[in-house]
């Protein structure tokens, strides 16, 4: 069996699939690779096998494209019109005829670098028990079928066909009422992704659980309402993060006290702001009430254009670039072993020495276009996590834009202040993304880590500490009819106390010469 891999709504690649259900190998179509906008699937899956993960430089994909306007609203039904796919999915039979050479000369990429690659895009926890339940799917065939599922609507521009599933005819369309929605968040987390339907289960997009406890879920927004759309040229354009309701939903950074699902979600919108504040690039997010608080983010990996179509950027988490295996608590803590088999594929992969998975975040510079830009960026969201207190972040709270120049840093979703919520984490500081952060010296090694003079970490540590508390302070007047006071003044209180503890540090970096 084989699953076609599309990017960009063109055949890429496949999947072969064991007899167990278990993604096998893949196979880039020369037709891809051999084109000058080529790219792979993550920097561990390379076009060439031979090349290394610096052979193909880097540009932003947002840049290869001319920024459009605004989609006016009221566009949807023209969209849908051209919805249509310019192309069928190409029969596997007729393709191999073509290329059977060029796919038998490419050996196989690593299984254990594809399993990581694929497991990281699972929704994780209840909900991805609740999909599989329905797709009649069991333990070790349950992968695959899951993300394909998703139809064209993965993160990223990735999207998984089944080439032995029949495929409905024309563009499907629904639009999604304020009132179902907000059961839809409010109900249990197995029927979260899941759309009532006579026909076949139809699923609706996600965004991997991370620390947000539950899979988000992809909508497409047009005129203020929300839509479920399964069609080539149409993708959601939205994503809603809603409270975790504590059991069985895996807390990333651990169970927090008192009401902790609305807290939790008070305490990243509040987190998000502040860094927009303190130069972060940070995704557009707004904070809705159904009337319970509900977190909308504006995809940063999709575009909407003049005609509502939607244009899809490719995305990588930091754990599919560097091939990490995902977390134990992706399936959340639940007693069902049909979420922990689809995890056993990705055991086997290597992963990278615990003291040195942190550093590993400078050395994707090296695929960036914008090497400064990019380094920048990565010291700005050491410092706020620092300052947030956030030590046990993890390599999938951080995303990268990945296309036929390379990789780039993509805007944050994932920020929040454990602290705060009296969390408990569950990694170790050598798991984290996070430098340690206990003298001058451990600021100098983080700075060189990353290719930059501890001088430009230490303006960039004053600026953000000098700014921090007085940005929370400011943010907390700003959102005081909006959020419960308790948490924003829980995270003000861990900011500036943290902001004063590292700004004493600054002149040791700007005048001490730490050469080791």
């Amino acid at each position: 069996m084989t699953v076609q891999v599309w990017l960009d709504d063109q055949p890429a690649a496949e999947v072969t699939v064991a007899l167990d259900g278990a993604p096998a190998g893949l196979r880039y179509w020369p037709e891809w690779s051999a084109g000058l906008r080529a790219y792979p699937l993550s920097p561990g899956l390379p076009l060439h096998l031979a090349a290394p993960h610096a052979a193909f430089p880097v540009a932003s994909p947002v840049a290869s494209v001319a920024a459009p306007r605004a989609a006016p609203v009221g566009d949807l039904a023209k969209a849908s019109a051209l919805a249509e796919p310019a192309h069928a999915a190409p029969s596997p039979q007729g393709r191999r005829s073509s290329a059977t050479s060029g796919l038998a000369a490419q050996a196989d990429p690593g299984s254990g670098e594809l399993a990581a690659y694929l497991n990281a895009l699972r929704p994780g926890g209840l909900a991805e028990a609740g999909l599989r339940r329905v797709l009649g799917r069991v333990a070790g065939d349950a992968l695959l079928p899951v993300l394909t599922a998703a139809g064209d609507d993965l993160p990223g521009a990735v999207s998984l066909r089944d080439t032995q599933a029949p495929r409905r005819a024309g563009p499907q369309l629904r639009v999604i009422p304020v009132t179902e929605m907000a059961e839809r968040l409010r109900g249990p987390v197995e029927e979260s992704l899941l759309l009532p339907s006579n026909d076949a289960p139809q699923v609706m997009p996600w965004w991997p659980s991370g620390s947000a406890g539950r899979p988000r879920v992809g909508v497409y927004l047009d005129q203020g309402q929300w839509w479920w759309t399964r069609t080539p040229q149409l993708a959601s354009t939205h994503l809603l993060e809603a409270p975790s309701h504590g059991a069985g939903e895996g807390e990333g950074e651990g169970e927090g006290e008192g009401d902790g699902g609305e807290h939790r979600l008070f305490n990243r919108f509040f987190c998000l702001r502040l860094a927009a504040r303190l130069g972060l690039d940070v995704a557009p997010v707004e904070l809705l009430r159904l009337p319970m608080p509900v977190l909308q983010f504006q995809r940063w990996d999709r575009l909407r254009l003049d005609d509502g179509r939607v244009r899809r950027f490719h995305a990588v988490s930091v754990a599919q670039a560097l091939g990490l295996r995902p977390h134990a608590h992706a399936c959340g803590d639940i007693a069902d072993r049909e979420c922990h088999a689809s995890s056993a594929s990705a055991e086997a992969v290597p992963t990278a020495s615990a003291a040195e998975r942190w550093k590993q975040l400078g050395k994707l510079l090296d695929l960036s276009p914008q090497p400064l830009v990019d380094r920048r960026a990565l010291i700005r969201w050491w410092i706020f996590q620092t300052l947030t207190g956030h030590w046990a972040a993890r390599p999938d709270e951080l995303w990268c834009y990945l296309d036929h120049a390379g990789l780039r840093w993509a805007p944050v979703m994932d920020l929040i202040c454990p602290p705060a919520l009296n969390a408990r984490p569950r990694l170790t500081p050598e798991s984290s993304m996070v430098p340690p952060s206990g003298s001058a010296h451990d600021w100098a090694v983080a700075a060189k880590s990353c290719g930059a003079p501890p001088r430009i970490l230490a303006h960039e540590l004053r600026r953000m500490c000098e700014a921090a508390p007085q940005e929370a302070h400011a943010l907390a007047e700003t959102l005081a009819d909006e959020m419960p006071q308790d948490v924003m003044q829980g995270i003000v209180t861990v900011v500036s106390a943290n902001a004063t503890r590292h700004l004493a540090w600054v002149d040791d970096l700007l005048h001490t010469d730490h050469r080791d």
